[in-house]
């Protein structure tokens, strides 16, 4: 399995920065985006679902900071937002610091952006 982990600093930046070209190119299972610094109403369907990927996007709450996002080939048995994080970090709370969990075959990977 092959796991990417990558700030984007905006994905829409990204999307015109030809991102999804790159990620085409890399053949990653699964790729982490921090720093999305968009509400996923902002997003094109061609960020939302890039061909061949399964995605995820837990926004931050203030617009344009901070987000996360995952893209995957492989679906998750099931995806937790940001009380996963709540419940860990209490800073996270107060923060409101976007994370996604996501487990596949029982295995988790926690993908928060924090501070």
């Amino acid at each position: 399995m092959r796991v990417i982990s990558i700030n984007v600093n905006g994905i829409r930046a990204a999307h015109r920065k030809k991102f999804f070209i790159w990620l085409q190119k890399q053949d990653a299972d699964i790729v982490c985006v921090q720093e999305t610094k968009a509400q996923v109403e902002q997003l094109t369907e061609e960020i939302i679902k890039p061909k061949g990927y399964y995605s995820y996007f837990n926004d931050a709450l203030k617009k344009g900071y901070s987000g996360v996002a995952i893209y995957s080939r492989i679906e998750p048995d099931k995806i937790i937002d940001n009380s996963f994080c709540y419940n860990l970090i209490d800073q996270a709370a107060e923060l409101g610091v976007p994370s996604i969990k996501f487990n596949w075959r029982g295995e988790p990977l926690l993908h928060p952006k924090l501070p």
